[in-house]
């Protein structure tokens, strides 16, 4: 537990290859936290180790498939690599998982709606419409989008 604190701390200053190291420790001690793994793709990111952020991710999901948001950031990593179709997938999977995310269906929606792929953008547009809060900045720029996607088909 001192690890992850310490972690924590170096995390919070920025210092990342620390907080790297402290959460590495903790994982060594105790491979069954999911948390850690979360800290640790957090550092990673930060530190700009996107391979190693996608590893502990994953790390995450082996030990808690169900836990919400990790197949988002999975999602987002991908597509900052211009992974298009795996972050499609991940997004998809987020979903299933966390169906009231607002922004995972949004970020789906803008990859399909870059693919030619219509019919879904629109409907995940509008399930973005339903659950984003209404001051989403957001939420005025899908709307004017749906009505322009919605004259063309």
């Amino acid at each position: 537990e001192a690890y992850v604190n310490h972690g924590i701390l170096y995390f919070e200053i920025e210092d990342y290859e620390k907080a790297i190291n402290n959460f590495t420790k903790a994982s060594e001690i105790d491979s069954t936290r999911p948390e850690v793994y979360m800290n640790l793709a957090q550092a990673y990111y930060s530190y700009g180790d996107v391979a190693n952020a996608l590893k502990n991710l994953q790390k995450v999901l082996e030990l808690q498939p169900d836990r919400k948001l990790v197949n988002f950031q999975i999602g987002q990593i991908l597509e900052q690599q211009g992974k298009i179709e795996e972050a499609i997938q991940a997004y998809k999977r987020e979903i299933a998982i966390n169906p009231e995310h607002a922004t995972s269906y949004f970020n789906l929606a803008v990859l399909l709606h870059k693919q030619g792929k219509l019919e879904e953008a629109i409907q995940l547009y509008q399930k973005f419409v339903e659950l984003a809060p209404k001051d989403d900045k957001r939420v005025e720029r899908v709307k004017a989008v749906l009505s322009k996607l919605t004259k063309v088909n």
